[in-house]
This record gives C-alpha cells, structure tokens and sequence, in this order.
C-alpha cells in the first residue's frame, strides 16, 4: 500500500513538473513571437521613385464630349519604357462601377514625346460605348528609368466643370 501510494505522489509530482515546463515554454514562445517586428512589404509604388507630372512633362486633355482623354508625355528624356492605368468611377444602371484602361510603350531612338488619346469606355469592332457619368480620372504611370530603376507618376484630371 505504501509502494503504491509512492508511486501516486511520484507521478502527481511528475505530471506538476510537466506542466510548469510546458506553461513556462508557452510564455516563452509567446514572448519571442510578440517581441519580434512583423515584415511589412511594400508594393512596387512604394518601392519606386516618385516623380512629379512636371518632371515629364505630362498633359492630360479630355475632349469636348468627354470620350477620351489625350495623354501626353512632352519630355521622355529620363526614360525607356511606361506603363499606366487609368482609372475612373462610371455610372451604371444609377449605380457608381469603377472602370478603367491600361496601356504602355517603348520609347525609340528619336522619340522626343509620347502623345496617346484614351477612350472613356469601350471599343470592339469600330464601335464605342462611352461611359457616363466619370467626373474624375487618376492616372498612375510607371516608367522604366534608363538607369533600370522604377519611377512612378500620378495626376488626376478633374471632369467637372
């Protein structure tokens, strides 16, 4: 009886000892995780240089009907390749839908300006649907710098008069 009250007190004692090791170990692991800085990633705009539209000359002129905006890039002296994005909130069935346009371009030897006119909707076969209601269009343009390094540009064009 006595062996096997031992035994009881032994494994009650060992069972106690675990646990403190294990709680200890928990408060530990939580500790180092909470201690530690979180990554924080950034997008490539982040990570890009920012440029203003006058660095590069930018001009964005919508027509008189408000279809299209031209778009152009007076000085491409800095640069090698773009992309850009614009994008717009259009109305739909009485509802705001945002929309939008991507395009981009090499610039080759000679080349001393970009000039692109973008439509405000859409165009298949010859024919465009225009998108209603746009009162303000952002344009983000990435270039590719000749030094291989990203530079981004932002500019709003205002719709409304």
């Amino acid at each position: 009886m006595k062996n096997l009250m031992k035994n009881k007190m032994a494994l009650a004692g060992l069972v106690a000892v675990i646990l403190i090791i294990a709680v200890a170990g928990f408060i530990f692991i939580s500790k180092q995780k909470a201690t530690k800085e979180p990554v924080i990633e950034k997008t490539p705009e982040e990570e890009a240089i920012q440029m203003k539209p006058e660095d590069i000359g930018l001009e964005l002129i919508p027509n008189k009907a408000l279809t299209e905006v031209e778009m152009k890039i007076n000085d491409v002296s800095k640069f090698n390749h773009f992309d850009f994005e614009m994008s717009y909130d259009a109305i739909v069935d009485g509802e705001s839908v945002p929309k939008g346009a991507i395009g981009s371009g090499d610039i080759n030897p000679g080349d001393t300006t970009v000039d692109r006119k973008i439509t405000i909707g859409t165009c298949s076969s010859g024919t465009c649907k225009y998108d209603k209601g746009v009162k303000k269009i952002s344009f983000l343009i990435r270039l590719t710098l000749k030094d291989g390094k990203t530079a981004v540009v932002k500019k709003d064009l205002d719709l409304q008069s």
